[in-house]
């Protein structure tokens, strides 16, 4: 997510990477926010920074 809350990638199933573009754009350079949430019973949602770097 950036920082107004907007959605900037979603992957769901197979890992899938991220290469920093969305809308057919690059991100700019900032801190970005992601959170893993793997539906397991007593798993934790884990969450934190990624930063892109230019």
């Amino acid at each position: 997510m950036n920082r107004y809350g907007e959605k900037v990638f979603s992957a769901k199933g197979n890992f899938q990477n991220w290469d920093g573009w969305y809308k057919g754009k690059s991100l700019p350079v900032g801190t970005y926010l992601y959170w893993i949430d793997l539906h397991e019973a007593r798993q934790k949602t884990v969450v934190g920074p990624v930063t892109i770097l230019k």
